[in-house]
């Protein structure tokens, strides 16, 4: 095994990218629909291989740390896992850097290497193909015996892939979200959850849905894994509600408003609407479900950019979101009072969280009972078709994008071009009449 010295020096092999098939590559012998019925979002899982999936090697991480210098935005050293000290050094070169770092046992992340990285660029782009959600890609170097980061969850769905050395992992099949606030490492003695030691090694791949409890750390072995994180949070029935739950409190909000507010947060516990909606959500699992069932999952990003006047649209798709919904707030309806009269901070405002529910189940019986009347039109009607049949009027110019707004069409769009990152363009038939812009 190489030495803590070797792994910041090392040079080697040449640049290889990651396939088209890579979903199926990685849950091997699972096929995607197989994995997106089943195990998506649902449960972690472990896929061992005999060979690398992802051929990124030492000599890329030099080569990284070379033309990346010491920007500690790209390449980040962690705090020591004992002492929690920084790493501090003055030597110029940022590979004898890294290795002095390791050498005192610090971890080093590169972060977003979809980013600047033709390799993790690849990786990112097909897992995007195949998940139809945003991806983004970290790496971690991790020395012997050391670890990152003590028992913990993510706000985001990732999957883990050895790239080189190994790991050990405990993992948990209780999620954070069952009991928020809670001390992570109480949790599974309190939900009476079990946990299970992992050994990843080169070739192994992981998939963990968000708010998994995990842990990992190094034996004799140094470390090299990718975390490639799936944005699903932005996309489930939670974020979807929290949104709406700000429209129903602020009807005149716009999206650009309500990003630069900084109350777009369905994954910060100091939010105290997330925070009660996190609460509550234990007993609806729904909730950190995507909308329309396991069989639209890898086709989500498409289905939510889609007017729902759309004949393209699936025939299952728009009854299946309807039920949904109802079911939701029927038992958000029926779960708040048992947790007593709770308010919540909106629009500099405390606001009865029963209040705000029931304002949106009305809203939402008026413009789901319209999209019945959308999809029975004939496509002919008025000489046009589906597609521009919801920008026909300003009252279903109104009602439609609400429902557009209910997929989270526009906002999830919005945010990631407001973080910055790579996005799919709305349907320009239906985006100027949207509510959201």
């Amino acid at each position: 095994m190489p030495s803590a010295c070797c792994v910041a020096v090392a040079l080697t092999c040449c640049l290889m990218f990651a396939r088209a098939d890579i979903l199926e590559d990685w849950i091997y012998p699972l096929e995607a629909d197989v994995f997106f019925a089943g195990t998506f979002g649902k449960q972690w899982s472990h896929f061992p291989h005999n060979k690398s999936l992802v051929p990124i090697t030492l000599e890329h991480v030099a080569d990284w740390l070379e033309s990346q210098g010491r920007d500690e935005e790209v390449i980040e050293t962690l705090p020591h896992p004992v002492t929690r000290k920084a790493f501090r050094s003055d030597n110029p070169s940022p590979v004898q850097y890294i290795q002095e770092a390791f050498l005192q046992g610090h971890s080093m992340v590169i972060n977003s290497l979809n980013r600047w990285s033709e390799p993790g660029t690849r990786v990112a782009k097909d897992l995007n193909a195949a998940a139809d959600l945003p991806v983004d890609v970290y790496m971690y170097l991790t020395p012997p015996h050391s670890q990152s980061y003590g028992m913990h969850s993510d706000v985001m769905d990732a999957f883990m892939v050895q790239l080189g050395g190994s790991k050990s992992w405990k993992v948990c099949d209780v999620t954070s979200w069952m009991a928020p606030g809670e001390r992570y490492d109480q949790l599974p003695l309190k939900l009476n959850g079990t946990c299970e030691e992992v050994l990843m090694q080169q070739g192994d791949v992981m998939y963990l849905p968000y708010g998994t409890l995990h842990q990992a750390s190094t034996s004799s072995d140094y470390s090299m894994h990718l975390t490639v994180n799936i944005e699903r949070q932005y996309y489930v029935w939670l974020a979807l509600i929290f949104a709406m739950i700000h429209k129903v409190a602020k009807p005149d909000l716009t999206i650009e408003a309500f990003l630069a507010s900084n109350e777009f947060a369905p994954d910060d516990l100091e939010n105290d609407l997330y925070r009660l909606m996190l609460t509550v959500s234990s007993s609806l699992p729904l909730m950190h479900r995507l909308p329309g069932g396991p069989g639209q999952v890898g086709r989500s990003s498409r289905l939510l950019l889609t007017p729902l006047c759309n004949e393209d649209l699936p025939a299952e798709y728009l009854p299946s979101v309807k039920s949904q919904l109802k079911e939701l707030l029927t038992s958000l309806l029926t779960i708040l009072p048992e947790h007593g009269p709770m308010e919540v901070l909106l629009d500099g405002r405390r606001m009865p969280m029963l209040k705000l529910v029931k304002q949106l189940q009305k809203k939402s019986e008026d413009f789901l009972g319209l999209s019945n009347w959308h999809v029975s039109i004939p496509s002919n009607m008025l000489g046009c078709n589906c597609r521009n049949l919801t920008c026909l009027s300003p009252y279903l110019q109104q009602e439609s994008c609400i429902m557009s707004f209910l997929h989270g069409q526009n906002w999830t769009i919005s945010l990631q071009r407001f973080q910055g990152k790579r996005h799919l363009c709305a349907d320009p038939l239906c985006a100027p009449c949207c509510w959201m812009m």
